[in-house]
């Protein structure tokens, strides 16, 4: 997005709609527009920046062995190189060119479209990312209280940080049925939390109710799998955290629900959480493989699905119900599950459809 000023059209729209734009000054709009300006700060700032060269049409016909700040930038470097204008639209008039003999025809081809200086610069063969946040509006009705903040930016870290980073790197030491049953501890800590910070009662039907579940749980996917394995002993105790972590999320997040949009609260949670995880996703992503067509579909459904929805339901569940209530309903995840196994995977439910009975009858 522009910042204010004449080419701001999208804050402009956003205005006029009655959506609230918070969004740079026209000066940081002019700076990340130009590419020549943008690159030499991130240079001068001492980030990784390829070398480049700018050139004018008004030098006369670009000849690369006659040129001395091009031969005192690229060297022997033979080619292949991008060409593109430095400022106007991201992908517009942008070349690839084999080699230093078909720069000068590339050169005058974008100048003659865009009338504008040229940039030169080595082409890197690989994927682009083009990464943009976007979320509800803080408050619809509002902006976020100075007071909420801090405990904003607690939550972040206790349902979405720690969170997320213990289970994913506890399943991955651990063994899946280790994982659905130490999982399957949230509503408990959410009850305990829940109730030792004041905001629930210790009622017997409700901890029978939790008690009964999590027992039908276990016998759901089955106690004969558990692992007692030392080398599974990491792995399950970051997954017990993990559901600790959640739990005391779910406690305390009951306190704002109320007050703020749900998926206001959703974007909130992730805009803040995602710096603290980016040094740990940026190492993972270097680490993985190259990128499918499947692959990036099954990445969106994780993202939209049981992630975003996910969150987003439970912040409405919140806004209606005890959090140890909407903590119970994990328990249903189980039964979707073997429920799922048996249409999909053809897998008889078998014994287990007692179990099933177990947990419906302690959420109940």
């Amino acid at each position: 997005m522009q910042g204010y000023d004449a080419p701001a059209h999208t804050p402009s729209i956003l205005e006029l709609c009655g959506i609230p734009y918070v969004g740079h000054r026209p000066l940081l709009a002019v700076t990340l527009d130009n590419k020549h300006i943008f690159k030499r700060e991130c240079a001068g700032l001492g980030l990784p920046t390829l070398p480049f060269v700018v050139w004018e049409s008004v030098a006369g016909s670009f000849a690369p062995d006659r040129t001395g700040r091009f031969a005192a930038t690229f060297g022997d470097y033979p080619g292949p190189f991008v060409i593109k204008p430095v400022s106007g639209r991201a992908s517009q008039h942008v070349q690839v060119v084999s080699d230093r003999a078909a720069l000068p025809d590339a050169l005058e081809q974008v100048y003659g479209h865009t009338r504008n200086l040229v940039q030169i610069e080595p082409f890197i063969d690989g994927p682009e990312y083009c990464v943009s946040v976007s979320g509800a509006l803080v408050v619809r009705a509002g902006r976020l209280e100075r007071r909420d903040r801090r405990f904003f930016v607690l939550c972040a870290v206790l349902g979405v940080v720690i969170n997320q980073e213990l289970f994913i790197h506890g399943l991955a030491r651990t063994t899946a049925t280790n994982a659905v049953v130490l999982g399957s501890t949230i509503p408990v800590f959410t009850a305990l939390f829940a109730i030792a910070l004041g905001y629930e009662s210790a009622s017997r039907t409700r901890l029978v109710g939790i008690a009964l579940a999590f027992v039908g749980c276990v016998v759901l996917v089955g106690p004969d799998e558990l692992s007692l394995k030392s080398s599974h002993l990491l792995g399950s105790v970051m997954v017990l955290a993990n559901a600790a972590s959640y739990g005391m999320y779910l406690a305390i997040a009951r306190k704002v629900a109320g007050r703020y949009d749900p998926f206001a609260i959703v974007a909130i949670l992730f805009l803040v959480g995602v710096p603290l995880v980016a040094p740990l996703g940026v190492h993972a992503w270097s680490q993985a493989g190259p990128l499918t067509g499947a692959t990036i579909g099954f990445l969106a459904f994780l993202i939209l699905v049981p992630t975003v929805g996910a969150y987003s339901l439970v912040q409405i569940a919140l806004q209606h119900a005890e959090s140890s209530l909407v903590a119970s309903y994990i328990y249903l995840q189980p039964i979707f599950t073997t429920v799922a196994a048996a249409f999909l995977l053809d897998e008889r439910p078998g014994p287990t459809a007692a179990a099933a009975a177990i947990v419906l009858g302690g959420v109940w």
